[in-house]
């Protein structure tokens, strides 16, 4: 009986949070402690909708300089706020800070459905490949790219070995 037209809701694409730092901080501790509420934030708002992220960008503005600005692909859609926290704060340890930083911004982009597990009958736990992705791409970051590589299926019934595998590196997608 409604006549006005049916609008559809547009999902949302980006969450941001931000947080002034003062006085700024050097210390790797207490810009993880504030990544660490910002994620908790964020993953909040996302699991709420059932939604995850595919990319995280840490950006930090510091005292001097250019900002800085660390983007991380996740291996699968997330709302987990531990999971993200721990590849950027592995991308942050292996940056040097020139200066103190004045501001710490978090941005969860690329939103999706949250990736579910599917847990086999007879099996008391079968969600280990999603860990293995979470793992590679924790030790790509630490390695660097190239370092560490896995390999694809691609087509079992080739007739040539070099045709059914193929080698990619981990973590890849990462910036």
């Amino acid at each position: 009986l409604d006549g006005r037209p049916l609008r559809p809701r547009r999902p949302i694409e980006r969450l941001r949070a931000d947080a002034e730092l003062d006085p700024p901080v050097e210390s790797r501790d207490a810009l993880r402690f504030v990544l660490h509420h910002l994620a908790g934030a964020l993953c909040a708002q996302l699991a709420a909708r059932g939604a995850g992220a595919a990319k995280a960008i840490l950006e930090l503005e510091l005292e001097r300089g250019a900002p800085l600005r660390i983007e991380q692909v996740l291996p699968e859609p997330v709302a987990l706020p531990e999971l993200v926290e721990r590849l950027l704060v592995a991308r942050l340890e292996a940056t040097v800070l020139p200066a103190p930083a004045t501001r710490l911004a978090l941005e969860l982009d690329g939103t999706a459905p949250q990736a579910g597990t599917q847990l086999s009958l007879f099996t008391p736990q079968s969600a280990g490949a999603d860990r293995l992705a979470w793992q590679l791409a924790g030790l790509a970051i630490r390695f660097g790219p190239g370092r560490i590589w896995r390999v694809e299926l691609r087509d079992p019934e080739a007739p040539l070995a070099e045709g059914r595998v193929a080698w990619t590196a981990a973590g890849e997608g990462t910036t």
